[in-house]
């Protein structure tokens, strides 16, 4: 029998090993890190770790803002001082993160018959709950047929409430009554259910430790819940299956991803000065020095592997492995990870390629003295003039002090720059992928991928940009020619009899309003859901607990706003989606003047044609409900200029 002494003895030690334990702070980029990483620290399982909250770990944006999970933990028998927020602290977002918990609840008692003996576990009682009572002790054990009580050993069990079984009588044992189980496995091994059968009488209840035995006899060695383990054994179920082991799944590796550390895009901004653009203020080359750090890669990471609860592992994918594609002037660092600069230049990215292409300076004129034609990898700067009949091809920027000639051809994918202009002689031409700047085009054939800039005029030329065509000086005309362009042409004056087309397709436009007005009518019922939850939420923090309803109505809330963010999120995905593809594209349709433009202009805007029979002065063309119309004119958009897009 146990004495009085012994249960004191016990509680004794048991609040001195209570004392001995510490907590510890642990941090991993996920919560289930940071909760093995403590399991492993505190010696026991993760089923065994209770934790408080002290960061929540985010992902950021581009990995920018990113934050990692820091917890305060201590195994399950012992609640360390929490260092994280009060209940009166709390926001709603970090009520959806800590389970929403009962405060007031009663002492209980559980009654098991082993086989050398009766025991009895209290449990103390929670908040303002009712401490069970030697009654509930004494009806407990009279409904197992309990007769042979060790009363002083009850009292203490009662009174301490330590949660731990004690021996407090003795049953006449029947092992043919014993109670028995039998274990299934389902879904490909990943779960473990147990069915047992209740005892008869005098039959003895299953102990943990034949639990434990039965499982590792029959197999199940991975994945033991152990705390339905400890709860099958206070509160038996019988007749039915029982989970008792779950597989973990394997969890595949992330792939590895490039960090590049300039801008892929390289915007730059023109300067305008007193109705004419400044050349001089481009820095158009985007320089990097030797040795300089261009691209780093986040490595692939490892899978995880999964086990069945029978401890088969189940292989997990690594993440894929991604290659540098790297072009000149660049080199990889001994361990891959890394791109550097192997010489003084301008840094590169077409088509995903990394490369470092020095500048081919000519000191005066292209022509035959110079070398002739020009075919290079990189950007070309010329003093001089680019002399009639030669060409330049280059795979970066091209900018010319003077102007070009005749009979010229002047290709890039990158940007034009030509601070003296071009006199094409009918054949010359201009081929940007990026935008051209020019103090004039004259008798050339211009295309743009993106804007063509002009500070005096554009002269019977053919001109193409995927942009607009602005013409911004002084004696920034058009006459004559064909010019088209996506969204804009805007000039002093139009004159010449010149064809000018622009165009826009709103192919998206409507998917775009209906995704906003969706995402509107969501936002408004998140709005309703987030008021409903604070309301509750400063209810729990006064009252200290919720009634069933309300808890209830607590948790479907923090669900239902769950489930809007995630779909409004979604939402915003495709909404900016599209954004960017109408902010990329958008082709307004505008053709405007802040002078004359002269009869005898011919319009096209959206396959809708127009012909001035008269003059106009200080007009804007636009096409409304199929018609063309005319609107006050507005000056050119400073930031348009200064904009490459």
């Amino acid at each position: 029998m146990i004495s009085m002494q012994d249960i004191q003895e016990f509680m004794a030690q048991r609040l001195k090993e209570d004392r001995e334990i510490k907590s510890i702070t642990v941090v991993g980029d996920t919560l289930d890190e940071a909760l093995k990483s403590a399991a492993l620290e505190l010696g026991v399982s993760v089923m065994r770790v209770e934790y408080d909250i002290v960061q929540k770990g985010s992902q950021g944006i581009l990995g920018l803002g990113k934050k990692k999970w820091t917890l305060l933990a201590y195994p399950s028998a012992v609640k360390a001082k929490k260092k994280g927020p009060s209940a009166e602290e709390l926001s709603v977002e970090e009520i959806r993160v800590e389970e929403v918990k009962p405060k007031d609840v009663d002492g209980k008692v559980f009654v098991r018959l082993w086989a050398d003996g009766a025991y009895l576990k209290v449990t103390p009682p929670l908040g303002a709950g009712k401490p069970a009572t030697e009654e509930m002790a004494l009806a407990a054990l009279a409904d197992r047929a309990v007769r042979d009580i060790n009363q002083q050993a009850l009292k203490g069990t009662v009174k301490f409430a330590a949660g731990t079984y004690q021996k407090v009588g003795e049953y006449i044992n029947n092992p043919a009554a014993d109670s028995s189980m039998t274990a299934y496995l389902e879904d490909g091994d990943m779960a473990a259910y147990i069915i047992a059968n209740a005892p008869g009488p005098g039959g003895a209840d299953l102990a943990l430790e034949e639990i434990e035995s039965f499982l590792r006899n029959f197999g199940i060695v991975h994945g033991i819940l152990e705390d339905r383990l400890t709860q099958f054994i206070d509160t038996p179920v019988y007749g039915e299956k029982y989970l008792i082991a779950e597989g973990s799944k394997p969890v595949n590796g992330k792939d590895a991803r490039i960090v590049y550390h300039f801008d892929t895009k390289m915007d730059f901004k023109p300067i305008e000065s007193d109705g004419k653009v400044d050349f001089k203020n481009l820095n158009n080359i985007h320089n990097v020095v030797r040795g300089e750090e261009l691209a780093t890669k986040i490595p692939a990471e490892k899978g995880i592997a999964g086990r069945t609860v029978t401890g088969k592992v189940l292989p997990a994918k690594d993440g894929k492995d991604l290659n540098f594609d790297l072009g000149n002037g660049v080199y990889l660092s001994k361990d891959g990870l890394k791109v550097y600069s192997a010489v003084d230049g301008q840094v590169l990215f077409q088509n995903g390629k990394i490369s470092v292409e020095t500048v081919l300076t000519i000191p005066g004129n292209v022509n035959l003295a110079s070398g002739g034609n020009i075919n290079v990898l990189g950007s070309v700067i010329v003093k001089g003039d680019v002399e009639d009949g030669f060409n330049i091809s280059a795979g970066g920027n091209i900018e010319v002090m003077g102007s070009v000639g005749r009979d010229c051809a002047i290709e890039t994918p990158g940007d034009v720059i030509l601070h003296g202009g071009i006199n094409g002689g009918e054949r010359g031409y201009i081929k940007a992928g990026g935008s051209i700047w020019s103090k004039f085009i004259q008798h050339a054939r211009v295309t743009s991928g993106g804007f063509v800039i002009v500070s005096d005029g554009i002269l019977n030329s053919m001109v193409d940009a995927e942009k607009k065509v602005l013409c911004k000086g002084r004696k920034a005309k058009i006459i004559g020619g064909h010019v088209r362009a996506g969204e804009e042409i805007n000039a002093v004056s139009f004159g010449g009899n010149c064809l000018l087309e622009v165009g826009y397709d709103p192919k998206i436009k409507e998917e775009l309003d209906k995704l906003v007005e969706t995402a509107e009518l969501l936002k408004k019922e998140k709005d309703e859901v987030d008021l409903n939850l604070t309301g509750l939420v400063k209810m729990l923090r006064i009252r200290q607990s919720l009634a069933h309803e309300k808890e209830r109505q607590l948790h479907e809330l923090q669900k239902k706003q769950k489930e809007l963010e995630e779909e409004i999120s979604r939402l915003q995905g495709e909404i900016q989606e599209r954004q960017n593809y109408l902010d990329s594209f958008q082709n307004i349709g505008r053709i405007a003047a802040s002078g004359e433009i002269q009869t005898g202009v011919k319009i096209n805007i959206r396959g809708v044609d127009f012909e001035a029979n008269r003059d106009y002065r200080s007009v804007a063309f636009v096409l409304e409900n199929g018609l063309i119309r005319t609107q006050k004119y507005e000056a050119i958009d400073e930031s348009e200029i200064a904009r490459k897009q």
